[in-house]
């Protein structure tokens, strides 16, 4: 009692395509807690003993007028009780982890069973509770399905669905992964050039990247020999000299570049090897060092 149900159907192939309903002991399914999934499945969410029964999958034809009524499935409802007649939420269903594309909809899934029966609250990150009333929140079945319309980047992440009741209260974390494509890119440019003194000091260039799928930006040297592995380019002012660096963002959609140059400039001698030459020195990042 208290749990989310699921039957399966599988209709057959027509022409028109079937319309296909539900039916408990010979009589339409009252769809008040209940819903009907794209691939014809049924969902009972938050099940009472009003609910057992036989269902059955209906096909319709429009054409023919004809119908194909599936094999009985029985649902029988049980309760849980402790000695003082409560009994602590437990999770019955979850949508772990779930995706959608941006701009999408998506149904998050939570069901716990308990007596008396939960109530339900959904927290984001930051431990916000999720309003009900909005053009990107819908709460159904007694808060048991949060439906996520328009869906945004921003709210990919952890959902938590937590159930209570005078026994206790439980929790389930949904996580949210929000899928959008990004043109490959840089999210800020670099500047031509960038003057060091000479001196003991690491000095640091970032290089922000964008774009989806995941990427990866590094900084390699003109002929594409590697300098960092990360976005953060360290330089040991101490020994590097004038270089061209350059930038790369790349993913399973190619590669971009952009590039600038590096002078360290000495006493009275204008830094050193210039335009791209990297003979004799050496560049730094937090983990490794590279001689050329």
């Amino acid at each position: 009692e208290g749990s989310t149900v699921e039957f399966q159907c599988t209709p057959p192939d027509s022409f028109p395509p079937p319309i296909v309903y539900w039916i408990k002991d010979q009589e339409i399914v009252n769809m008040s807690r209940a819903y009907v999934s794209p691939d014809y499945t049924l969902v009972l969410v938050g099940v009472l003993q009003e609910d057992k029964g036989d269902y059955q999958c209906v096909a319709y034809n429009s054409v023919t007028e004809e119908e194909r009524i599936s094999l009985k499935g029985e649902l029988y409802v049980t309760g849980q009780e402790a000695d003082n007649g409560y009994s602590k939420p437990v999770p019955s269903i979850a949508s772990s982890m779930t995706s959608v594309e941006e701009g999408g909809q998506i149904d998050l899934l939570c069901s716990f069973q308990g007596v008396p029966y939960p109530t339900y609250r959904w927290y984001h990150q930051n431990g916000t509770e999720v309003p009900g009333s909005g053009h990107r929140y819908v709460y159904q079945y007694n808060r048991q399905v949060l439906r996520i319309v328009n869906a945004t980047r921003h709210m990919s992440g952890p959902f938590t669905c937590v159930g209570s009741n005078l026994a206790g209260s439980a929790e389930i974390n949904v996580t949210l992964l929000v899928l959008y494509f990004e043109e490959l890119g840089f999210s800020a440019l670099l500047a031509e050039s960038y003057v060091f003194p000479v001196g003991e000091t690491v000095k640091e260039i970032e290089c922000r990247g964008k774009g989806s799928p995941p990427l990866t930006v590094e900084w390699v040297y003109p002929d594409g020999i590697l300098l960092s592995p990360t976005p953060v380019l360290s330089i040991d002012t101490s020994q590097a000299r004038n270089t061209t660096a350059r930038c790369r963002a790349s993913n399973a959609d190619g590669e971009v570049f952009q590039e600038t140059q590096i002078i360290v400039m000495g006493d009275g001698d204008g830094g050193g090897g210039g335009g791209g030459d990297h003979s004799n020195h050496r560049h730094c990042h937090p983990v490794l060092c590279v001689d050329t």
